[in-house]
């Protein structure tokens, strides 16, 4: 016989996962299992969550537990419907009308006029990810195609990047500056995102997810300790990927026909230190300040190394 607590948190769980296919999440088995263990692993039931201070820390346990199984905007949107069943005056910023003044969209609308991209068919049974969106192995996770660094300023036709939360396409090849270590430069504004604050955070238009940041003025540049080279300003930083727990987690998803794109990809104009020293099939996630530093103690050894070969040519 089940344990009725355990049955309590299943029920639960389930109850919040229809909440969300209500805000337009399309149903998905991978993401309600994710919510039922992480609900009873939790104890999370309707009795232990009384006050708003209880649903922050459910959601503390949830993030600890979840990884890249739950993206962080879906995790907004549980936390949301938690509070919102929970009815609470000390809501602050959450509303019916989404997390932090984001409306919650259909993904088969736009509020921007901007395309919803249809998610690749998975291929063999493939799990979908904790987005709610069925991503084809070849566009998220470990074995996803791997993008170049790019030339500044160069051609990106054929490259078209969406949101991996919604599907909502956040940018296209035209508007593409710059490709470099797991991150989209834009040579624009961007209607399809939103800035946030002071920290310039940039989110979706469409679903609130973080893709990014906005930048007023040039950026230092990692390879060169100097201002970027070329760089078109303001423009947005978006994240193409980034490093989790223990995979490759994507904030944005290459769209469009595979071979298509990765012909694309083959037409780019990569940068001279990408094809010395960088293995072309290696996902390298966008720089973090742990990733940062491994990356700056790369190019030190980098520098030692050509001062040393400089040295020796002279000598002869």
């Amino acid at each position: 016989m089940s344990d009725p607590g355990t049955a309590a948190s299943v029920a639960f769980a389930m109850e919040v996962d229809d909440a969300l296919m209500e805000m337009h999440y399309p149903p998905n088995r991978v993401r309600r299992d994710e919510l039922v263990r992480l609900f009873q692993e939790c104890h999370i039931r309707p009795e232990g969550l009384t006050t708003s201070e209880d649903v922050h820390s459910a959601m503390d346990q949830i993030k600890h537990l979840s990884g890249c199984k739950i993206s962080d905007s879906l995790q907004s949107k549980v936390e949301l419907v938690l509070l919102e069943r929970l009815g609470d005056d000390d809501q602050g910023a959450m509303t019916a009308e989404g997390v932090a003044g984001f409306s919650l969209v259909s993904p088969g609308t736009s509020s921007t006029g901007r395309q919803l991209v249809a998610a690749a068919p998975r291929v063999g049974g493939q799990p979908s990810t904790g987005s709610g969106m069925p991503w084809a192995p070849w566009q998220v996770g470990d074995h996803q195609v791997p993008m170049p660094d790019t030339k500044p300023g160069s051609d990106h036709t054929g490259i078209e990047l969406a949101c991996f939360d919604c599907g909502h396409l956040i940018i296209t090849g035209k508007e593409i500056h710059q490709l470099k270590v797991g991150a989209v430069w834009s040579n624009c504004a961007l209607e399809t995102v939103q800035q946030i604050g002071e920290e310039m955070q940039a989110r979706c238009f469409e679903c609130g997810a973080d893709v990014g940041a906005h930048y007023l003025e040039r950026d230092s540049d990692s390879e060169t300790d100097g201002l970027v080279k070329d760089e078109v300003s303001p423009c947005i930083k978006l994240v193409h990927i980034r490093k989790g727990k223990a995979s490759i987690c994507n904030n944005l998803v290459l769209v469009g026909d595979r071979k298509e794109v990765e012909l694309a990809i083959r037409e780019l104009s990569t940068t001279t230190f990408y094809n010395k020293f960088v293995d072309p099939g290696a996902l390298r996630p966008s720089l973090n300040q742990e990733t940062y530093q491994h990356h700056h103690g790369m190019k030190k050894t980098l520098e030692e190394l050509q001062r040393k070969v400089r040295v020796l040519e002279g000598a002869n």
